[in-house]
């Protein structure tokens, strides 16, 4: 009966890519692969996102965390009125009309009250979902970053 031997050469060297080098690449491979993701989110949202101004598209932007073995991508904005813009609001009672005093003159209205008047009788503002859009739109390509990132470490390391 014929034999086949495999003959390992180097191995200690593999082990060491294996057990020194393997886990920091991996965790650089995720945090590539995830900051990807994040990006694309972050600049689709920033497409979807009403603009009057542009603070609310301008402040809008993204972080990766990566904590014990978990990794994170999140893209957000620390804007005042953005869940506003994203949820809706439902009015039972007249928002307040000095804080739309500036937006209604810079749009020819004569005060924030006619426009806080025209939202209660609207029943609210509608919801923009400009953040969800956005993930809803990348959220598919998530794994294949990631996997495209990993398939890199894995030649980085000599695989």
């Amino acid at each position: 009966m014929p034999s086949k031997a495999v003959y390992v050469v180097n191995l200690d060297y593999l082990l060491y890519i294996l057990l020194r080098r393997a886990p920091q690449e991996f965790e650089r491979a995720a945090e590539e692969g995830m900051n990807k993701s994040v990006i694309d989110m972050s600049s689709s949202a920033k497409l979807n996102a009403p603009v009057d101004r542009d603070r609310l598209r301008s402040n809008i932007g993204h972080e990766v965390k990566t904590t014990f073995g978990e990794i994170t991508g999140i893209v957000g904005t620390n804007v005042e009125y953005a869940p506003h813009m994203e949820y809706g609001t439902t009015h039972t009672k007249m928002p307040p009309p000095g804080v739309l005093d500036v937006w209604a003159r810079r749009h020819g209205i004569p005060s924030g009250f006619l426009v806080a008047r025209a939202i209660l009788r609207r029943g609210g503002l509608r919801a923009r979902k400009f953040m969800q859009k956005a993930f809803d739109q990348h959220k598919r390509e998530v794994k294949p970053n990631l996997e495209t990132a990993f398939a890199r470490a894995l030649k980085r390391l000599g695989f």
